[in-house]
């Protein structure tokens, strides 16, 4: 062999290939951000389930629509009759037993205010949260007195939500 040839000798550099994955056909990807990214997916999905059971399963929206549709039946029922207030129906409905107070308001087309006094559902992030009927103007404040609703909280069951509610309500 010649100088020029020995002096130009080849290295030869051992090849490691690198483990990566197709990524929809397009581009590659390692396995590290594979793992990732589906883990992230798995978590997603699993937090989409629990909202989705909260939202649509027991005591969901879906329950909540079937109470507040017996409530305004109830209220279209009784709209135009005469009734003592505070009134006390207890009806089934969607499964629940309601027990809907009726309480007298100055607004001659809604003349009553509806309360549901049982249920305690976390409609929302308030814990002063129950289910109520007609209330939108000053004209749809209750007036009761103070002495029947004192006489009502104590014969009946009745949530700390609506309680407040009543008590804040009632005239002395």
């Amino acid at each position: 062999m010649d100088e020029k040839t020995s002096s130009k000798a080849t290295t030869l550099v051992a090849y490691t290939p690198r483990h990566e994955l197709k990524l929809f056909g397009l581009f590659s990807v390692g396995k590290m951000f594979a793992a990732v990214a589906l883990s992230f997916i798995a978590i997603l999905a699993a937090g989409m389930a629990i909202w989705a059971y909260g939202f649509f399963g027991p005591r969901g929206i879906t329950e909540q629509k079937a109470i507040w549709g017996s409530m305004q039946g109830i209220e279209w029922k009784y709209r135009d009759k005469q009734l003592a207030t505070p009134f006390l129906l207890t009806i089934p409905t969607a499964g629940y037993t309601l027990h809907l107070l009726a309480l007298s308001t100055r607004n001659k087309r809604f003349p009553y205010l509806w309360l549901e006094l049982s249920l305690q559902w976390k409609l929302d992030d308030s814990p002063n949260q129950f289910f109520m009927m007609n209330i939108e103007t000053p004209l749809d404040r209750p007036v009761v007195s103070c002495i029947a609703i004192d006489k009502l909280l104590a014969r009946e069951n009745v949530t700390p939500a609506a309680t407040r509610f009543l008590k804040n309500s009632c005239q002395r």
